[in-house]
């Protein structure tokens, strides 16, 4: 497509993630983005006025085939037969989640067993980086998220530590990992949890999930155990931080004091003495 054509998005329901990607890649290669039928896919008029369209309408056939009809270049973000398609590659999403785990050090992975496009690339390529990966043998792999992750995690806790693990679904990913701690096995130290998800996508699913941000969920867990260490060990607030998942000292303080008021040491010294 060439520089300064206009693309519009056209779609059943308004998707933020679709329009805030669009834009974003249109601003890096000079395209202009229409959304205004993001949500109104019914109201695309004879002469949109754009070179291109890019297309989510679900099952409105009568809508799908006048698009088609307009003599636009259409791409769909769906599974459509009748024009380009463009989807996400679970494959290679499971094939960066193995590159991960071996960049930091992990040559044991274990995976859930399950036969989707994510898994298998991740299998293929632990073997490819010379990592053994291996399935846990009797897990509930369907159902409520819950109910998942504990059976995942009673089989997490006998394996041979440290290692990776693999889930192709945030919403399991993020029970695992409570299950795993309240069971005493230590994330990341122990059991490394990763999943195979973009960033933007994963946001999205945590919030709808467990109705808070992502960036939140992570503050209050940095912060629940930078108390625990500061309460219960003499570690120094450079060794904190990096337990905490902090860059540095000084940026572990600053966010300390945000959320507490005080200061990591000043809290520290509030605490009774056993």
């Amino acid at each position: 497509m060439k520089t300064g054509a206009t693309i519009g998005i056209v779609s059943d329901s308004f998707r933020p993630g679709v329009v805030d990607g669009a834009a974003a890649y249109g601003r890096s290669h000079g395209l202009r983005i229409e959304p205004r039928w993001a949500g109104r896919a019914d109201r695309v008029p004879e002469d949109p006025r754009c070179d291109g369209l890019l297309v989510q309408v679900g099952e409105q056939e009568t809508v799908r085939e006048r698009l088609l009809g307009l003599g636009l270049p259409v791409v769909y973000l769906e599974t459509r037969a009748g024009g380009g398609w463009v989807g996400s590659d679970e494959w290679a999403c499971g094939g960066e989640a193995a590159a991960e785990l071996a960049a930091v050090g992990i040559r044991r992975v274990w995976r859930a067993g399950g036969g989707g496009s994510a898994e298998r690339g991740f299998a293929e390529a632990a073997e490819r980086l010379g990592m053994v990966c291996e399935s846990l043998p009797e897990v509930v792999r369907r159902g409520d998220p819950v109910v998942v992750a504990g059976s995942l995690a009673g089989e997490l806790a006998g394996v041979p530590k440290p290692c990776g693990f693999f889930y192709p679904e945030a919403a399991v990913a993020v029970s695992l990992t409570n299950e795993l701690e309240r069971m005493g096995v230590r994330v990341p130290e122990d059991v490394a949890v990763l999943l195979s998800v973009c960033r933007r996508v994963l946001e999205m699913r945590f919030r709808s999930e467990t109705g808070v941000t992502l960036h939140r969920a992570l503050t209050d867990r940095r912060m629940a155990l930078a108390r625990r260490l500061l309460a219960g060990t003499p570690l120094r607030m450079g060794v904190i931080a990096e337990r905490c998942g902090y860059s540095s000292a000084a940026y572990f303080m600053t966010a300390f004091h945000r959320e507490a008021g005080v200061t990591p040491a000043e809290w520290r010294r509030q605490q009774p003495r056993g």
